[in-house]
């Protein structure tokens, strides 16, 4: 029987790259040519690292499915067995260890209280970071977002472990490609809210290759993924593949924070372009695949898309998991220097920026009704009220900014019960309504007040309109936008404007609810 083995060490940049190294097949790597290394490095300063405890042998379902669908039939002996590597914020020896392991409640809670993650380290020439879980910046700063994460536990001979994250892992060039290693960060997280299996990389790619034409194979899978692929592989687990044409910054920004908020990332599709400066001429050098697992906060002004402000616009930052160079690795948007290309964190060494093409977010397949849809309506009413608010009809003295996201019932319920902003009756109203399982909700704010929300069904046929029913905020411009919005029934036949009508006919509804309306309390 084999003896599991811990190893306590001092955790320091140099550490990190001799376990790489050690833990590698036949100690082959030279971990210093990898650019995740010094990307994780940093990222362990930052997040406070200080002892690693070194796991092995162990286990890990992800490889050891790529193992047994390639690995096994090499002639080369390479083994099935892992090694992990846990971080912990807090310096301490073997001896803590040991006395956790018997039960000192004291030496566990310092172990559960300090915890950081951890990476799988693969039997491998090469490719030998696996399966990763490492805290966010989160954890530090305030200005991060990243709804696609959720708990995941960890148990260390008995001591169960947490930590907050989306895995991560490196690209695999035998068993997968950019794409793939993307697709795989992306359904741990869809496989938790839409309830789906979660395939190994292995097979994400054999999902994927079905469609491949008979001079490719699939394994190995250095040729990479074309976007039809990535959709087949989608499909392949129930889900169905949300379209986006990503190459303007804008429509990027409002779409990939509407779907995130829901805790739904996605695969942002770009080519790779070398280009120094705005004046230096852009070269092309291949196309590449991230997760995207996070955003800024919006902290500057926020840009017209189209004629309509719209609050994502001022981010200047989303956050995705890059299989070349590490977890939740920075996509900075910079309109002045690179107007429609994202610098990673390797940018200004390499010269080397993405420029976004498509996004696809895996989505529940009764979410039918897509984010350029509620767009649409909301620019034609953001038309109405920007030109009553011009012609000082309508009492604001700034152009409305609006906030796009995906809700679910239960989510936006929990949201509403506990906010006493919302006027009278309509809080109690929003919390009995029959609402569809998920919504877009479309919020109105001018300088940090929220006028009011607008959801739309989701779940809706394209055809049906799919506008659902409004919470309201502010009682003066619910009250103006109500005088002004009576709305001929002719205009509801004109499927241009009827989700606009359907909108203008809820304020002008709803008229006499306003007037009497006071603030909910808590």
């Amino acid at each position: 029987m084999t003896i599991a083995r811990l190893e306590v060490r001092t955790y320091n940049p140099s550490v990190l790259g001799t376990l790489l190294n050690e833990l590698s097949h036949k100690q082959a790597l030279d971990a210093t040519t990898k650019p995740h290394l010094s990307y994780l490095q940093d990222y362990l300063r930052d997040i406070g690292a200080r002892t690693i405890v070194v796991e092995t042998p162990y286990t890990d379902r992800d490889y050891l499915e790529d193992y047994a669908a390639y690995y096994a039939r090499c002639h080369e002996q390479y083994g099935r067995r892992c090694s992990r590597l846990h971080f912990f914020s807090s310096s301490f020896d073997q001896a803590l260890i040991d006395r956790a392991i018997v039960g000192d409640k004291t030496c566990v809670s310092q172990l559960q209280g300090n915890y950081l993650g951890f990476i799988v380290v693969k039997p491998l020439p090469s490719t030998v970071i696996g399966r990763t879980c490492l805290v966010t910046y989160a954890r530090l700063e305030g200005s991060r977002e990243y709804p696609a994460t959720r708990e995941y536990k960890v148990h260390l001979f008995g001591i169960e472990l947490s930590v907050r994250s989306l895995p991560f892992q490196e690209q695999d060039r035998d068993v997968a490609a950019c794409a793939t290693s993307a697709l795989w960060s992306v359904f741990n997280e869809t496989g938790h809210i839409f309830q789906h299996n979660i395939p190994s990389p292995a097979e994400i790619t054999n999902a994927a290759a079905e469609s491949r034409r008979v001079m490719s194979r699939a394994l190995p899978a250095g040729s990479g993924l074309t976007a039809e692929q990535i959709a087949d592989a989608i499909r392949s687990v129930g889900l169905e593949p949300g379209y986006i044409k990503a190459e303007n910054i804008d429509l990027l920004l409002i779409s990939a924070t509407a779907y995130l908020r829901a805790g739904i990332p996605g695969i942002l599709l770009g080519a790779l372009i070398r280009q120094k400066n705005k004046r230096s001429r852009p070269v092309e050098l291949g196309l590449h695949a991230v997760a995207l697992a996070g955003y800024g906060r919006p902290e500057g002004k926020p840009v017209q898309y189209g004629s309509t402000l719209f609050s994502a616009t001022g981010s200047t930052r989303l956050y995705a998991h890059d299989d070349q160079l590490g977890p939740f690795s920075k996509l900075i948007v910079d309109r002045n220097k690179f107007p429609g290309l994202l610098s990673s964190s390797a940018s200004e060494r390499t010269g080397i920026r993405f420029s976004p093409q498509t996004l696809l977010v895996p989505l529940y397949h009764k979410i039918r009704v897509p984010v350029e849809a509620v767009i649409s309506a909301i620019a034609a009413l953001n038309g109405f009220v920007e030109a009553t608010r011009q012609a000082i009809v309508v009492p604001l003295d700034k152009p409305v900014v609006w906030d796009i996201q995906l809700v679910s019932n239960a989510d936006l319920k929990r949201e509403v019960y506990g906010n006493g902003a919302i006027l009278g009756e309509f809080r109690r109203k929003a919390l009995l309504e029959d609402l569809p399982r998920y919504m877009w909700r479309a919020s109105a704010e001018v300088g940090g007040s929220r006028l009011f929300d607008l959801l739309f069904d989701a779940t809706d046929l394209l055809q049906g309109g799919h506008f659902t029913t409004g919470i309201p905020y502010s009682k003066e411009t619910c009250m103006k936008i109500a005088s002004l919005a009576r709305v001929p029934r002719g205009i509801l036949s004109r499927s241009s404007n009827r989700v606009m009508a359907m909108a203008l006919n809820w304020f002008t509804e709803n008229a006499n609810g306003f007037d009497k309306a006071t603030p909910a309390s808590h």
